[in-house]
């Protein structure tokens, strides 16, 4: 009997068996010089190999997100402005965040780390990378596609709380998952 699998579960397993063999390194270079675009879920295999090892330097770095749309990653940090579509995930974002106020929504600033010279130089500073990628996909995915989004740090209680404003607005489910859980909204 022969079993076949498609190129990104292979590459998946290979991912998961460096993991659970604590080659975290190897999994990450893997992951890094491969001729394909990685998907979230390869990065998700090795954030969970890397919290089962409780190796945290291989992943530590900025809060980040990703959407996968049209089999292509994109990949969200705090406040990012490098995306070709920001302008238009900026406008969409501001649109959101006025209709979740009309209805309830308050932003809930306790849960940031307070740097106020920061937050009067940079606005953004309160711009989470999953409210980025939840926006980029309501833009670019058809209405009928749930939006899904990887994420390697925990989601604030800020983002959890827009993302069930913003699921009500769009009549659109929404799931992040972070490296504690997924978020269903």
């Amino acid at each position: 009997m022969a079993l076949f699998l498609d190129k990104s579960t292979m590459l998946n397993c290979v991912v998961d068996i460096l993991g659970r063999a604590g080659q975290l390194d190897r999994a990450r270079r893997f992951i890094e010089e491969m001729p394909i675009d990685p998907d979230a879920m390869l990065w998700r295999t090795l954030l969970s190999a890397c919290r089962v090892h409780k190796n945290i330097e291989i992943v530590k770095e900025p809060d980040r997100s990703w959407i996968e749309v049209e089999n292509s990653l994109h990949a969200f940090f705090v406040g990012d402005r490098l995306h070709l579509l920001a302008s238009d995930i900026y406008k969409f974002l501001e649109h959101l965040n006025d209709k979740a106020t009309e209805i309830g929504y308050k932003q809930d600033k306790e849960g940031f780390l307070h740097d106020t010279e920061q937050e009067q130089k940079d606005p953004t500073v309160y711009i989470h990378s999953e409210k980025l990628a939840v926006t980029f996909g309501l833009i670019s995915l058809s209405p009928e596609i749930p939006i899904r989004v990887i994420k390697n740090l925990r989601v604030c209680n800020d983002c959890h709380t827009w993302m069930k404003f913003v699921s009500r607005i769009m009549d659109r489910p929404i799931v992040v998952g972070d490296s504690y859980r997924f978020h269903h909204v």
